[in-house]
């Protein structure tokens, strides 16, 4: 008799983990394409000189209009990548508005004392750092002040200062999708070791420990222990299912030896009995289960959008409890009509050297029958855990081992 893979089945409720992210609305093109190398690096040193790793550190904790996830995501790269990779990612928006020459006459005046000075102001302005936002200029440096900010590179980036930061928030917030993508192959990782784990396991192994590397994004590692733990959980309850099965002798119910007495087909009868009590509860224990985890998941979520992807997951979840549960009940219809069968042909079918002999040809052929039957529900059964497999594995990228 084929018992549905639970553990396939809840291994798929990985899918459920969200790896999109909204896109940001783009905003309007720069007058120029992409800068040209030295371009490039004349805006990076620039940037360097404007200390504006300082100030994008700054807006990634304070960035509006973006979810709770996001929120999580744009703190744990202000926290984690370096400067140089905010400087190469922001190093193409400054750039269309600046000339090679622009950028290197801004840098020099940004790295003498007066430029530090106020480089340092423009971040106190800005809530980035502390400090005075308004200092004492000498005569001298305002002069110096002045002269560079009427110099065409200074009056374009003061003239698209809005613009500016509507690119800088979208390059910001697409990098973020690049940041998590990398974040994922951890947490995919983790999820495939474990479930390749429990696809390969033996029944009579116990199961491991589900194991989590965290990434460090809380939203990422919360959405990620609750796969896991759901995984383990669902493949502990399929264990324990099983485990009764063996206990109720399910794979002796056809011995021939019990066909041929009332004993032995009251014996089957009640192994049968037991088995579809433990069966109708397994399933409802299933549903249950993902009821519940689909519940927790959303709240971890906490982006209604993530119900577009994730609840016609989730239904392909429920159609393969529907059919688990269909071809359950189909193989325990089969069973008891056997049964019945052969206890309404007590003295016609005996036993002989271990094998049935039936008096009537009639008979057998009618066996045969719903032996064929009995063969179908296996085949769908089979089916199912490979539809099951195939899913979970394409999903997750897992490499089937030993096909």
């Amino acid at each position: 008799m084929n018992s549905a893979r639970a553990v396939i089945l809840c291994a798929l409720l990985s899918l459920a983990v969200p790896g999109h992210a909204a896109a940001p609305a783009r905003p309007a093109a720069a007058a120029k394409g992409l800068p040209d190398e030295a371009t490039r690096k004349a805006t990076e040193d620039l940037l360097e000189a404007l200390q504006l790793p300082v100030l994008v550190r700054h807006e990634m904790r304070q960035l509006a209009g973006v979810t709770a996830e996001q929120q999580d995501l744009l703190r744990h790269m202000s926290n984690h990548v370096a400067d140089a990779s905010i400087i190469g990612t922001l190093a193409p928006v400054y750039a269309a508005y600046l000339t090679r020459a622009d950028a290197r006459r801004l840098a020099v005046h940004y790295r003498t004392e007066t430029g530090r000075k106020r480089v340092a102001a423009m971040l106190v302005q800005a809530g980035a750092s502390a400090g005075e936002a308004h200092p004492a200029y000498s005569d001298a440096e305002r002069l110096e002040i002045k002269r560079i900010e009427s110099l065409p590179g200074a009056r374009a980036l003061q003239a698209n200062g809005d613009a500016l930061k509507d690119r800088r928030r979208y390059a910001i917030l697409n990098w973020s999708t690049v940041y998590k993508t990398v974040l994922l192959r951890q947490a995919n990782y983790d999820m495939r070791n474990q479930v390749q784990t429990l696809l390969d396991a033996r029944r009579e192994d116990p199961l491991p420990n589900p194991a989590l590397t965290p990434t460090g994004l809380n939203s990422l590692d919360n959405m990620t222990a609750l796969v896991i733990d759901n995984n383990h959980r669902t493949a502990l309850m399929d264990a324990a299912f099983k485990a009764d099965m063996a206990a109720y002798d399910i794979e002796h119910v056809l011995e021939n030896e019990r066909m041929v007495s009332k004993e032995g087909i009251a014996r089957s009868k009640n192994s049968l009995a037991l088995a579809e009590a433990r069966i109708e509860r397994h399933l409802r224990d299933q549903q249950e289960n993902l009821r519940s985890y689909w519940e927790q998941l959303r709240a971890v979520i906490a982006d209604p959008a993530a119900d577009e992807y994730t609840e016609p997951l989730i239904a392909k979840v429920l159609t393969l409890l529907v059919r688990s549960a269909e071809t359950e009940r189909a193989t325990l219809d089969t069973l008891n009509r056997i049964l019945n069968f052969y206890e309404s042909r007590l003295g016609s079918v005996t036993l002989q050297d271990g094998q049935l002999v039936f008096k009537n040809e009639g008979d057998r052929q009618l066996l045969l029958a719903l032996d064929k039957q009995l063969d179908q529900s296996a085949a769908e059964g089979k089916d199912l855990a490979n539809d099951a497999r195939t899913m979970i594995e394409d999903a997750l990228e897992l490499k089937p081992r030993g096909r």
